[in-house]
């Protein structure tokens, strides 16, 4: 009987001496759960667990999973052992802020033929970035300008993952919309010498969307504006103030604006009127 309390006496003291660190990350980001432990400890009785926010709680088993708000500092556990003896550790524990991912495009919708959009990042607490537009396309640029979706079509979902120093991150998603909206066929001269043929400069624009704006200019140093039309089939015969005008390069506009299109586009050209 002797030897078996001699036994018990040596392990209590073995217990009572020891003290350390907690095993676990000590940089962490803010909202994540993360796992802490020490070995187990011989004839414990109870974990008691403090974290930086003060806030505790005991357990019977030598590891706790810790959801971390955003202060950093020691987590402390006190390990009741069988005879009274309280065995410490601690940790210090960095934590840092989760950034918070923004962009916003400059268009939501677009043409598979003028689909220049810019990504305006508005990120907040990040360093590092990581795009993903949803075509096979990726970037760690900040903020980018691109006509990317050129000759594609349909609904192109993009992804931007904002990370901080530590390597923190959050992620949001927005959608682009690439539609077949129109195509162009723009003569680059014409004849109006009255022989029938190829007598009048209109731009040919298919689309399946009707225009709710449409304007066509043409014009020239001297002058001004010789020619104005409202009237997509409506085009230039060559004449100004019912006179013909000379040969040469002549320099157009259009505007034009189609239902499902949320801004009015522009192009511009020269046409050459041959005499």
């Amino acid at each position: 009987m002797i030897k078996i309390i001699s036994f018990l006496f040596l392990l209590i003291c073995y217990n009572s001496s020891a003290s350390g660190v907690i095993n676990g990350n000590i940089q962490v980001c803010e909202g994540t759960t993360n796992t802490y432990f020490i070995a187990p400890v011989l004839n414990s009785i109870s974990y008691t667990w403090t974290l930086p926010n003060g806030c505790s709680g005991s357990s019977s088993i030598n590891s706790m999973d810790i959801v971390f708000g955003s202060e950093s500092g020691l987590i402390n556990l006190d390990v009741s052992v069988v005879g009274g003896t309280i065995l410490n550790y601690s940790v210090f524990v960095s934590v840092d802020v989760i950034p918070t991912a923004l962009f916003t495009p400059s268009d939501t919708v677009c043409n598979a033929y003028d689909s220049d959009i810019f990504f305006l990042n508005q990120s907040l607490n990040a360093v590092n970035y990581s795009w993903d537009f949803g075509n096979g396309i990726i970037s760690s640029l900040e903020s980018l300008n691109s006509d990317m979706y050129i000759g594609s079509l349909g609904e192109f979902n993009i992804t931007l993952i904002a990370f901080s120093n530590f390597g923190c991150s959050d992620t949001i998603f927005h959608t682009v919309t690439v539609k077949d909206d129109y195509r162009f066929y723009i003569p680059s001269s014409f004849t109006p010498d009255k022989d029938a043929y190829n007598e009048v400069f209109n731009p040919v624009l298919t689309t399946t969307d009707p225009f709710e704006i449409y304007e066509l200019i043409i014009g020239n140093r001297a002058e001004g504006v010789l020619f104005e039309s409202h009237d997509p089939n409506r085009g230039w015969d060559g004449r100004y103030n019912d006179e013909d005008c000379s040969g040469g390069v002549y320099p157009w506009i259009i505007n034009y604006k189609t239902k499902n299109s949320d801004k009015v586009q522009t192009i511009y050209g020269h046409v050459n009127l041959l005499k």
